[in-house]
C-alpha cells in the first residue's frame, strides 16, 4: 500500500498570491480533473474488445486503466488537501 506523501502548501502571505486566488485556482483544477475523471471512468476497457488478443490482454488492460483512475483521484485529493490547508490558514487566530 501506498504511503500519503507530505504536501508542500503555500503559505499565503502579504508579498505572495492571495488565499482567494489560491483557493479559486485550486478549485477550478479540481472541478475539471473531476470532468476528466467522469470521461475517464466512462472508457473503462471491455472484455469484447480483447477477445481476438492473447487470454491475459483484458487483465492486463483493466489493470492499466485502474491506475490511471487510481492517478487522477491521487491528484484530486492532494489539490482538495491543499485547499482545504490554504482555507485553514485564515482560520487561526
Amino acid at each position: 500500500m501506498e504511503t500519503k506523501r507530505t504536501l508542500i502548501v503555500p503559505t499565503v502571505n502579504l508579498n505572495g498570491t492571495s488565499a482567494v486566488a489560491l483557493i479559486v485556482a485550486n478549485r477550478a483544477a479540481i472541478s475539471n480533473l473531476q470532468t476528466a475523471m467522469d470521461y475517464l471512468t466512462g472508457c473503462c476497457p471491455h472484455g469484447r474488445d480483447y477477445q481476438t488478443m492473447p487470454p491475459e490482454a483484458y487483465g492486463v488492460a483493466r489493470q492499466q486503466h485502474v491506475d490511471r483512475v487510481l492517478g487522477l483521484q491521487q491528484i484530486i485529493d492532494e489539490l482538495t488537501d491543499i485547499t482545504l490547508a490554504i482555507m485553514g490558514q485564515g482560520r487561526k487566530s
